[in-house]
């Protein structure tokens, strides 16, 4: 697949070319191994809650 969109991507010495349009399959296997177990939907659930109240909170102390 060719890509027709690209983006320079800042790096220490330069700039790097990233195709903006990938096949999804290509994907694969690139964030294996970042987490130890897979996140249960109630712990993600829970910690988009508590983020959220945050915000709400900061949000609402300022004048």
């Amino acid at each position: 697949m060719t890509a027709t969109r690209i983006n320079f991507v800042p790096v220490a010495d330069g700039f790097m070319i990233v195709p903006l349009c990938e096949e999804a399959a290509s994907l694969k296997g690139r964030f294996a191994g970042r987490v130890a177990r897979p996140i249960s939907l109630a712990a993600m659930e829970q910690a988009i809650a508590a983020e959220a109240a945050e915000s709400h909170a900061s949000d609402q102390a300022t004048p």
